[in-house]
């Protein structure tokens, strides 16, 4: 399987509202690890059993996420730590490979999310639209991603 922006809409969607920070860090982490387990690069899955440890490096990257006007800047952050695991550790998450170089376009979810948060609080969205909005801004910015295998050279595939 590839990572979806679909399955993504739909995990994010699956998500209620919650009464305290720690709640909504936790379904946030869910609902990305549930998209990212579909991940691959060169027939290779994702690891479940590595999970885990980037789903903790996103807590953290996520908490103050409820303070005002920091939602999407913490989102980034803890879409970023989870990349960073994952870049410190290739191997744990995809058997095989010696490196991970984590997507290009990282550094512009705050800015991108900011403005469909914006837009989704002006309009007349649905629940539904929202996410498709917020599922259409994460998974362009999370594809990109490579990891490299042992070889001459070094056969490098991208992360789906």
């Amino acid at each position: 399987m590839t990572m979806s922006q679909s399955t993504l809409k739909d995990e994010l969607a699956a998500m209620v509202l919650y009464e305290s920070e720690t709640d909504a860090i936790d379904a946030w982490t869910a609902a990305w690890s549930g998209y990212f387990s579909d991940a691959e690069t060169n027939g290779i899955p994702v690891s479940p059993a590595a999970l885990p440890t980037a789903e903790a490096a996103m807590k953290t990257g996520l908490a103050g996420m409820s303070v005002s006007g920091q939602g999407a800047q913490k989102i980034q952050d803890g879409i970023t730590a989870w990349w960073n695991v994952i870049v410190a550790a290739p191997a744990v998450f995809f058997a095989g490979s010696i490196a991970v170089a984590p997507p290009p376009g990282l550094s512009g979810i705050a800015s991108a999310l900011q403005s469909v948060f914006d837009s989704n609080r002006e309009g007349e969205v649905t629940k539904d639209q929202a996410y498709t909005a917020v599922a259409g801004v994460l998974h362009p910015a999370n594809l990109g991603g490579t990891a490299t295998f042992p070889g001459s050279p070094p056969p490098t595939f991208p992360i789906l």
